[in-house]
């Protein structure tokens, strides 16, 4: 349970505040601020807001065979993406720029990079960015999961767009 809904039920008041202690002694991480709302209809909303969270209905997949994968099959290339250009102020303009990375292919076809510590997930499917493997062609991508080891996100899995895709204006440039 993240510590948002936690703050939420002892906000509802639904949780006797005199059995907190006894609830910490049994090892239940207790957030700061639990205070409850003056208004049931607040502490209902917050209660909504944090069950629905990105952190409660992620879905954390792992696939087990992933590290062995990337150490066997590793390969490198250039990840390039657009970036805003301010040279010009007023102008809205991007420039594309690039990263080295290392990659595995999976036997799905799925491209396995390893997991940063910035979040660039939405950043993959964009378009202008693409994976340039060296003396391969350019591959966009349609879609990306995270690959969790534990609460650790480890890898990031992309499926490469197709043809179909590519009508449809996935990583049209």
């Amino acid at each position: 349970m993240t510590n948002d809904i936690k703050r939420a039920v002892l906000q509802t008041a639904i949780i006797p505040t005199e059995t907190l202690p006894e609830l910490e002694r049994w090892g239940l991480d207790l957030p700061e601020n639990g205070k409850p709302e003056t208004t049931l209809r607040y502490a209902l909303e917050n209660l909504r807001e944090a069950i629905e969270s990105k952190d409660s209905i992620e879905f954390r997949m792992t696939y087990l065979d992933a590290l062995d994968i990337y150490e066997k099959n590793r390969q490198t290339g250039r990840l390039y993406y657009l970036t805003p250009d301010n040279s010009t102020p007023g102008v809205k303009k991007s420039k594309t720029t690039f990263v080295e990375v290392s990659y595995a292919l999976l036997p799905s076809g799925a491209y396995l990079i390893p997991w940063t510590d910035e979040d660039i997930s939405y950043l993959m499917i964009e378009k202008g960015t693409y994976l340039k493997p060296v003396g391969g062609s350019r591959v966009y991508f349609r879609d990306v999961d995270s690959n969790f080891y534990g609460e650790q996100r480890a890898f990031l899995i992309c499926q490469p767009a197709t043809a179909e895709d590519r009508d449809e204006g996935v990583g049209d440039d």
